[in-house]
């Protein structure tokens, strides 16, 4: 098992618990144990989450400017959209 730590510090490995694993959120959506899910997966999950509450956070910030937002990701407004429509998809 894998436990996430602030920026700059390693993360730092536990030991495997006999028990099952109690199903995890990420974001709205529960996903099944850990136990069942490929590390691609949950490593997907997570990042998508965390640009989820980044794009929405400076969105909010930046009163709803998106190529404001578009400039400070270092992406294309086109960009942007792309990513904003799969969030509403979502």
């Amino acid at each position: 098992m894998l436990h996430l730590t602030p920026a700059g510090l390693a993360p730092a490995v536990l030991d495997a618990v006999e028990a099952p694993a109690p199903p995890v959120a990420f974001g709205a959506a529960v996903a099944s144990p850990l136990d069942h899910l490929a590390m691609s997966e949950i490593v997907a999950n997570a990042v998508a989450s965390v640009e989820r509450n980044c794009i929405l956070s400076v969105l909010e910030l930046q009163k709803g400017n998106r190529q404001a937002v578009a400039d400070l990701m270092g992406i294309s407004a086109a960009a942007l959209e792309a990513k904003l429509d799969g969030l509403h998809r979502k």
